[in-house]
């Protein structure tokens, strides 16, 4: 066993009850903007202290999700156009001008971010 995982479990550290999250709810919140879903333009308002995903869900668009802590990537939609405040753990500084992941990220300003479907199929 290296030094460091010795000196860790003599301190009482157990790696059987290690766990990792994401964003917590708390840390969501931001101003309120807008979202234009590209295959349909309709306009969906997002609260300060909702994310996107809700507000997407609650007007009827489908996003499949699985941590909503933006770990896993489950949810991730492409971004079209603005500014996006990224708070996710999953994209790479690259992937984070062409995509979105709106359980936890939000928009950098009021500007509206213009958000579509990922193409079936695609990895990030």
């Amino acid at each position: 066993m290296p030094v460091g995982a010795c000196q860790a479990a003599s301190q009482g550290w157990n790696p059987a009850r290690e766990s990792f999250t994401g964003t917590a709810a708390t840390e969501l919140a931001g101003i309120p903007f807008t979202i234009t879903w590209q295959p349909t333009g309709s306009t969906i308002p997002v609260g300060g202290t909702q994310t996107a995903l809700t507000a997407l869900r609650q007007h009827g668009i489908p996003v499949d999700s699985s941590c909503e802590a933006g770990t896993c990537g489950t949810c991730i939609l492409r971004l079209l156009k603005g500014a996006a405040d990224h708070r996710d753990a999953v994209l790479s500084p690259d992937e984070h001008k062409e995509l979105f992941t709106p359980c936890v990220s939000r928009a950098a300003s009021e500007e509206p971010l213009i958000l579509a479907p990922r193409a079936r199929g695609a990895q990030s």
